[in-house]
């Protein structure tokens, strides 16, 4: 007789399991060492803990009975780095923020530091090109979002093709000296 106690549910899990995986489109077990597969695997070992109270050893043997080895330190140390994840990768904050409601708004303010460094990024790029002068063009375009810019960049485009196939006016004048009258009939 077996003193092990599983405070958990074994169906719940194997739901877990199957939700997890359509949510964050990895299949959790698969082993891999790609960077997704093991953030999304820590987040699953999260939520295993905080909704099914499991434990590290109690995930570690579900795993098993999956025919999967995961230890508990495996398991403990992927939970630990659950904030470093976070912070790094945007996809993981989707599928962490559908269960956890606790960094929604690190989530947002982490999403507009991003949006703010990348377009300094943008703007120090352009201003270390050399020989850029900034016209009134660009001074007019610079704000404008993306799907905008594309717009008037086909507007200008075609306005600089039609220049290349716009008669040039080449009409030139003919005197003569004997004009055309002595040569009617």
């Amino acid at each position: 007789m077996s003193n092990k106690r599983t405070d958990y549910s074994k169906t719940e899990a194997n739901r877990m399991l199957k939700e997890f995986e359509s949510l964050s489109g990895v299949d959790p077990l698969i082993y891999s060492q790609k960077p997704k597969d093991a953030y999304f695997r820590a987040l699953l070992y999260k939520v295993l803990m905080d909704f099914n109270y499991m434990n590290d050893r109690q995930i570690a043997e579900f795993f098993l009975t999956k025919g999967i080895t995961r230890t508990r330190v495996a398991v403990f140390h992927a939970v630990s780095k659950v904030d470093i994840y976070y912070l790094n990768y945007s996809d993981f904050r989707d599928v962490y923020n559908v269960y956890f409601d606790d960094k929604a708004e690190e989530s947002k303010e982490l999403d507009n530091k991003l949006m703010e460094k990348a377009k300094d990024a943008s703007d120090r790029a352009v201003q270390n090109l050399p020989q850029f002068i900034k016209d009134d063009l660009y001074f007019l375009i610079h704000k404008l979002p993306l799907d905008k810019r594309n717009e008037i960049y086909e507007l200008v485009n075609l306005r600089v093709k039609s220049w290349d196939w716009k008669s040039k006016d080449k009409c030139e004048i003919i005197e003569s000296s004997d004009g055309l009258s002595s040569r009617v009939y």
